[in-house]
């Protein structure tokens, strides 16, 4: 088949489909696949059927793929189908080992074909000592694109809600609240800053030129790699308003005592993927002792505060 696809491939495919008037019977199985993306499976094997192929009924279906390989990432890989076209039970497992360590997924969902809608009974995902999971049932709507009733993800204490359409057009509101970011860094890798996360998002419109705003606090941040390098904790707020063509940013970082740091203005082109031509004011006041924990290794020492007072204009690219 690489020749025909125009891809390289390798390995062993068996398949097998017994169909008959009011019935369908399929059973695959796969050894040592080479497939496009570096994408590689030890064994694959698919054993499926179709009591009733005129109303969809009597469906079971199991794919069991094990050597699951792709480039830092391998596992197992378990999905299940069964019941109807209008009640369709869906399940999904998988054990991985990737650069972080041991990782795993567990999924139920129940699939309505006809009215096209998903409702995602459960998600839990476990990487570096954290897990994700989903708090409450969501509704997806598919029918003219993507829509969501209500999307709760819980990580730790935090929060996040998602509701509203996301395909074609956006209507879309999210939040986050007092999601850890520690923890948030944990299932991606090393955690390397902690503090607390609150965030508002609402847009509307083109996917590729929303139009919205987004507000955003975080409290108590700080570092924790080498003991945050002697920097004290910080408190950031932020509010962006999305308009293609004319963007406005106001961000502010406190440092107590040590400082504070102030960014606005505008922001032209589309955000986030065309951003155009900046028109922005930085201003703030820090207290050079923050460089000590950098100098003294070398047997130096900053006193006193520098006051800052700058225009950032022209182009992200220039």
């Amino acid at each position: 088949l690489g020749p025909l696809l125009g891809q390289e491939l390798s390995g062993s495919l068996d398949l097998r489909l017994n169909l008959t008037a009011t019935q369908a019977n399929l059973t695959a199985t796969g050894k040592d696949l080479r497939l496009p993306g570096a994408l590689g499976m030890g064994q694959v094997s698919l054993d499926g059927q179709i009591a009733d192929l005129q109303t969809l009924a009597g469906i079971q279906a199991r794919l069991q793929v094990d050597g699951l390989a792709t480039p830092g990432v391998a596992g197992d890989l378990t999905l299940t189908a069964k019941g109807q076209q209008a009640a369709l039970d869906l399940t999904a497992e998988s054990r991985l080992t990737t650069p972080l360590g041991p990782a795993s997924l567990g999924l139920q969902a129940d699939l309505d074909i006809p009215g096209n809608r998903l409702a995602l009974n459960k998600l839990e995902t476990r990487a570096n000592g954290e897990t994700l999971r989903l708090l409450a049932p969501a509704v997806f709507d598919l029918q003219n694109g993507l829509a969501v009733e209500r999307l709760k993800l819980g990580l730790g204490a935090g929060t996040l809600d998602l509701k509203g359409r996301l395909l074609p057009e956006l209507n879309l509101e999210a939040s986050l609240v007092k999601l850890p970011l520690e923890r948030v860094a944990a299932l991606a890798g090393r955690p390397v800053a902690a503090g607390l996360l609150d965030a508002q998002l609402k847009l509307k419109g083109q996917p590729d030129a929303p139009a919205g705003s987004l507000s955003l606090k975080a409290g108590s941040l700080r570092l924790t790699e080498d003991n945050g390098f002697g920097l004290p904790t910080a408190n950031l707020e932020a509010s962006l308003t999305l308009k293609p063509g004319a963007n406005s940013l106001d961000a502010s970082a406190q440092m107590g005592p040590k400082g504070n740091l102030r960014l606005r203005g505008q922001v032209g082109g589309t955000l986030p993927l065309a951003p155009g031509t900046l028109a922005l004011k930085a201003e703030g006041r820090i207290d050079l002792g923050l460089l000590d924990p950098l100098l003294t290794a070398a047997g130096r020492q900053a006193t006193g505060q520098a006051n800052l007072e700058a225009t950032i204009a022209g182009t992200p690219a220039a």
